[in-house]
């Protein structure tokens, strides 16, 4: 009886506190993406992409294809011709971040087909980003509020529905299900969902440095975690933050799951290999 109680305080406040951040920060003036498309395949960045792409690629071209983060910056991009792109790193709006200039530099080059670019509101704030997007008349730009909710499912339903809000996003790929969700596809696709950062991480034995070998279907480099952020005065373990971080990702792929069920729709994960556990397996069917 405690227990539910205490439940029931900590909902009633995050759903006034979930409140409070839409009042404060979302953008109620979003233009709403209308699609007619039912079905559509998320390409995302990992290594079992290239399987995918190698048996499936004429599939792939007559689908309504969603890319994410550096795909542009790639071959396929063009090979692809994707209908959506979609962003959510607030990196890519850094004028100095020099891989997120070259993907801006790669959409205005190379895109000579019509595609949709989804972006959180917040890159309004930023006008050379859509500056740059508006010299190609290919390039439509599209937003979404990224304003986290997270209190009763009522609350957050009807917050999800009218765009004010959604579902906290670690990963681009938790992020783009969610909003292909929205927009009212019945049947998702996802592949190049690896999800293997655990696997590729380790600690090293000289001087307990993190170090992940990111991996991509374009490529692969070992990042030190330890020296990634300025260091703090209290202890920390690099593992159990970055272990806490992967926690949200499967969390978000969970959220999207229920609601997906709840909705009707079907997601199903074609990626050859994939850590996510709450997808339905299967291959493209079109």
């Amino acid at each position: 009886m405690a227990i539910n109680f205490i439940y029931f305080l900590s909902k009633v406040y995050t759903s006034l506190l979930s409140i409070l951040k839409v009042i404060l920060q979302t953008d109620f003036k979003v233009e709403k993406l209308n699609l007619t498309e039912s079905e559509c395949i998320i390409l995302g960045n990992g290594p079992s992409i290239n399987e995918t792409i190698k048996k499936d690629l004429e599939k792939v071209q007559q689908m309504f294809s969603i890319c994410v983060n550096h795909f542009a910056s790639t071959d396929q991009y063009v090979i692809i011709q994707p209908k959506m792109y979609i962003l959510l790193d607030p990196l890519f709006k850094d004028p100095v971040y020099e891989l997120g200039q070259k993907l801006m530099d790669n959409l205005l080059n190379q895109t000579t087909w019509p595609l949709i670019v989804f972006m959180p509101q917040d890159f309004k704030k930023s006008p050379k980003v859509l500056q740059q997007l508006s010299t190609n008349k290919n390039i439509r730009c599209y937003f979404f509020n990224y304003t986290i909710v997270n209190g009763f499912e009522s609350l957050n339903q009807f917050f999800f529905k009218k765009g004010w809000g959604m579902i906290q996003s670690q990963n681009i790929l938790v992020c783009a299900i969610f909003q292909t969700l929205q927009l009212g596809f019945k049947k998702i696709y996802i592949t190049g969902a690896d999800h293997t950062w655990h696997e590729n991480m380790r600690v090293s034995d000289v001087d307990n440095a993190l170090i992940l070998n990111d991996t991509h279907f374009y490529g692969a480099k070992n990042i030190n975690l330890s020296t990634r952020f300025a260091p703090k005065p209290m202890i920390e373990s690099q593992l159990a933050i970055q272990f806490l971080s992967l926690h949200k990702v499967f969390l978000g792929h969970q959220k999207n799951a229920q609601l997906a069920k709840d909705l009707g729709v079907k997601i199903i994960n074609v990626s050859l290999h994939s850590n996510i556990d709450v997808y339905e397996r299967g291959g493209i069917d079109v």
